[in-house]
């Protein structure tokens, strides 16, 4: 019985959300208007089949506001869709929309709980050395 895979992008919607990725995340640097102390990566861009939505993952430094920040760049997504269509000569302009991206913190918080598990068996083996 064939097994079914999670529907892989096409080159071509790879290569388009790789060009937003770099467009959005040079519209970032030189066009947001924005305290300077906001400091955005911007981690990956899915782009729908139709081309029509462009989700754009992104990440905050730590101590930065997820929600306020999540907010004001969606509150700019117009002026970064403008930016979008001007610079990349498509069809259609997708529009965006920012969404955290969890993924990178969640795997920070395993890093730290294997690295304590790691502390606490090199502690226990030194304490059985000393007996």
């Amino acid at each position: 019985m064939p097994t079914k895979h999670a529907p892989r992008p096409f080159a071509r919607q790879l290569r388009v959300a790789n060009e937003l990725h770099r467009e959005i995340a040079s519209w970032l640097f030189t066009h947001l208007d924005a305290p300077t102390s906001l400091d955005v990566t911007v981690t990956r861009v899915d782009l729908s089949k139709d081309y029509k939505w462009a989700t754009i993952y992104f990440l905050v430094r730590e101590g930065q506001e997820v929600d306020v920040t999540q907010e004001l760049l969606n509150d700019n997504a117009h002026p970064l869709q403008k930016y979008i269509g001007e610079r990349l000569h498509m069809k259609r302009t997708p529009r965006v929309r920012f969404v955290y991206d969890s993924q990178y913190a969640h795997s920070a918080d395993i890093g730290k709980l294997l690295k304590n598990v790691g502390a606490g068996e090199s502690s226990a083996e030194d304490s059985e050395e000393n007996l």
